[in-house]
């Protein structure tokens, strides 16, 4: 039913309404759970319900304070309500207890992309970057990377790239994730959304 609810409803369909509510249903099967309050915060701040979501990741950060994913989910939340300095310092944290994992640093490059940072979100591509010679980096984190850092043309290839290879966390966010959004304007992300769309309806 988590699962049910933020992959399918809400980032897969973008039925933000009917995430929520199986969110709900979730935490109400397993109230003491950090991760059902995370996964109901994400479905709260994709559907734009930012005080809700910060409410509710802080709760999951409370419950479980080595949680990566709750600080993740709540440093989003931050940076989507213009919460700038409190996202960043939240990321940070994330980063700092998951050997600055590319998903933490995804995220704080589209903080800093949000602020108008544009050289900090610059110098954490330029990490993910040089990571890729040492090992995997997702391309669809790329992207998100590259968007924020100002580099679009980049940003587009990596999305192409992320959707040639069925990049799982692609396929996933590319719809209704909400740190995609500058992207969906771009006639070239739209086409991979058609296509994306086509086979889904074939």
């Amino acid at each position: 039913r988590c699962w049910y609810s933020l992959f399918y409803f809400q980032w897969a369909r973008g039925e933000f309404e009917s995430g929520i509510a199986e969110a709900r249903r979730a935490l109400e099967s397993d109230p003491l759970s950090a991760y059902m309050m995370m996964n109901l915060g994400c479905c709260l701040f994709t559907a734009g319900r930012l005080d809700e979501a910060i409410d509710t990741c802080r709760r999951a950060v409370q419950q479980d304070p080595d949680s990566f994913v709750s600080r993740w989910a709540l440093g989003i939340s931050l940076g989507l309500a213009g919460r700038f300095d409190d996202a960043v310092a939240t990321l940070d944290a994330a980063a700092g207890m998951s050997r600055r994992h590319s998903l933490a640093l995804t995220a704080l490059a589209g903080v800093y992309g949000q602020w108008e940072k544009p050289a900090e979100a610059r110098a954490l591509y330029r990490e993910l970057t040089d990571r890729v010679s040492r090992g995997y980096v997702s391309p669809a984190h790329l992207a998100l990377t590259a968007e924020a850092a100002g580099e679009r043309e980049d940003a587009i290839a990596f999305a192409r790239r992320a959707w040639d290879e069925r990049d799982p966390s692609f396929i996933l966010w590319a719809r209704h994730f909400p740190q995609y959004r500058t992207l969906h304007s771009d006639p070239r992300f739209a086409a991979i959304l058609r296509e994306m769309n086509d086979q889904d309806d074939a």
